[in-house]
Parts: C-alpha cells; sequence; structure tokens
C-alpha cells in the first residue's frame, strides 16, 4: 500500500487497518521463519562441503580429484624448444643388427575398411611398408 492509502485507511476505517497491520505482522514472522531454515540448511550443506576423508568417517573415494596446483612463476617463453637449441635425436643405423619383418594375417574385409577409412596405408592394394628404429640400451640390472 502507498503512504496515501494508508492514511485514508487510517482515517475512514482504522479497523481494516489494524487488521491490515497484523496480517503484515504474521507474514513478516513467517518469512523469518522461512530465512531462519534457510539458514541452517546453508550452514549444514557447507559443513558437508568441507568434510573429507581425513575429518570424517567418509571413503577416500568420494573424496573426488583436486589436482595439486603447479608453483611456476612465469618466464615469458613459450613452452617447447627454444629458437637456437639443437635438437637430439637417435640416428638412423643403415646397418642394424637384427631386422625383424613383421607379417599380419588379415581378412579381406578389416582391409576393406582400412582402406576406406586410412587409404594412405595402402598403395596398389597392399600395406605400405613402415621402418621403425629402435635403440637398446644395455641393461643396468642383474637378473639372478
Amino acid at each position: 500500500m502507498e503512504h496515501d492509502e494508508i492514511l485514508a485507511l487510517a482515517h475512514h476505517n482504522p479497523e481494516a487497518l489494524v487488521t491490515f497491520i497484523q496480517n503484515q505482522e504474521e507474514k513478516i514472522q513467517r518469512l523469518e521463519e522461512t530465512v531462519r531454515l534457510l539458514e541452517a540448511r546453508i550452514a549444514e550443506l557447507e559443513r558437508q562441503l568441507t568434510m573429507n576423508s581425513r575429518n570424517s568417517s567418509r571413503p577416500p573415494s568420494t573424496d573426488g580429484f583436486k589436482r595439486p596446483q603447479k608453483e611456476r612463476t612465469k618466464t615469458g617463453k613459450r613452452p617447447g624448444g627454444q629458437k637456437g637449441h639443437e635438437g637430439r635425436t637417435i640416428e638412423w643405423c643403415e646397418t642394424p643388427d637384427e631386422i625383424q619383418t613383421h607379417r599380419a594375417s588379415v581378412c579381406e574385409d578389416a582391409v576393406l575398411l582400412l582402406t576406406v577409412f586410412q587409404p594412405n596405408l595402402f598403395r596398389n592394394g597392399r600395406c605400405m611398408i613402415f621402418r621403425r628404429h629402435r635403440s637398446l640400451l644395455p641393461s643396468t640390472t642383474q637378473r639372478r
């Protein structure tokens, strides 16, 4: 209600004004009770959020995964090798100690699927040859 309406109601019908005020007081009490209940619920939910396996009887699997934050300072450099850095790689050996040939027995349907989805693997209907290089370091462990 507006200010003028309240004054008119008080002047012409004071009983109606009393009823209006009582209704407003009841409404305020209901709203205050709702606020108290909601505040209690928020406090309980916040308490549950702070619980984990270390401060409650919950199992560790309910903790969830929280990745540790890396404390790195920014250097301004981009990730990866920097300009002027000499790269290192294992040199290709033209005369290897051992050559292994791996042949796969494949059904025609699988070859057909591969030729459709990965056509760069095949030339003239045959699988291209891939060369792989592996350097074996001498073992440092002793077996007994």
